[in-house]
């Protein structure tokens, strides 16, 4: 027997394996929040809602336009920006000007409006009167004009004239800014034209805007009244120019005319209602009617 292998065996060869390195587990995939976005197919290109407007009108006979020499009622008229950047301002039906100049030019006229000269005859060619409102957070509103007996004379509280109306029907500081200018329209007629004074008296004609919570109402109610008293002025030759004025800017017409709003308002707060005017007669207990009278 031979020591040799047959011919028919054949040696096997085992590789040897190297372990597999470790693998990191699969990441968890992010859910995919679906978008409200609407989509299109690519055929078609996405159209915002702008363009589906403008296609709308479009089918409708074209985009209509506003006739702008048709003016609602009520508007008020807005002349073109001057070279300085200043707003002039004609409200419809109130015969005077607005004037709302940017906040430099407005502290800079407030602060000098007293440096006008007076005529040579010693008779004042121009009158200022200051007016504001204040309103806290339960309702409570107070108003207050002032303005000085003498225009060249010092800024002493006794060379100024003070009036406060704790107003008991309105609730908004916008009314009552409104109505604190009806009140310097009527002080300039009792100043200038001699009318009798309603001073130590409180009105008491009934109001149809006390129970009002629209304040758009509101407002036209007050404006009609301020366009009345203002109407009287323009009558008697007046003419009427209302400035913005910034606030809390040292202005000694202003600072006086906020501190009396302000003391007029308490006056509704402390008194609740039942005083017709404070102890030394400056603030009154008034509607806003009282501009009718």
């Amino acid at each position: 027997m031979s020591s040799k292998a047959p011919h028919y065996f054949h040696p096997i060869t085992i590789p040897h394996h190297q372990p597999k390195a470790a693998r990191a587990p699969p990441a968890t995939p992010t859910p995919q929040i679906p978008s409200r976005k609407r989509s299109y197919p690519k055929s078609q290109p996405q159209r915002n809602r702008s363009n589906r407007k403008k296609q709308k009108q479009k089918s409708r006979g074209g985009k209509k336009t506003k006739d702008s020499s048709k003016k609602k009622k009520g508007s008020t008229n807005l002349t073109s920006p001057n070279p300085d950047g200043h707003l002039n301002y004609t409200p419809n039906g109130f015969p005077g000007q607005l004037f709302v100049k940017q906040r430099g030019a407005a502290l800079e006229d407030a602060q000098t409006i007293y440096s006008i000269p007076t005529p040579a005859e010693g008779r004042q060619q121009h009158h200022v009167f200051w007016c504001d409102g204040a309103t806290d957070h339960d309702g409570r509103c107070g108003a207050s004009v002032v303005h000085k007996k003498v225009h060249n004379g010092d800024d002493a509280d006794a060379n100024w004239v003070f009036h406060g109306y704790a107003v008991k029907d309105l609730r908004k500081i916008n009314p009552t800014e409104l109505f604190a200018l009806g009140e310097a329209c009527r002080s300039a007629i009792q100043a200038l034209l001699d009318w009798p004074s309603q001073e130590g008296m409180a009105t008491e004609a009934s109001s149809d805007v006390s129970t009002e919570t629209d304040e758009k109402k509101v407002m036209a109610v007050v404006a009609r009244r301020v366009v009345g008293v203002a109407r009287r002025l323009q009558d008697a030759g007046v003419e009427v120019r209302v400035n913005w004025c910034p606030g809390h800017e040292h202005v000694p017409g202003q600072e006086r005319a906020d501190k009396v709003a302000v003391a007029s308002r308490r006056l509704m707060k402390y008194s609740k209602g039942h005083m017709k005017c404070s102890q030394d007669g400056t603030v009154l207990m008034v509607d806003s009617s009282c501009l009718d009278d």
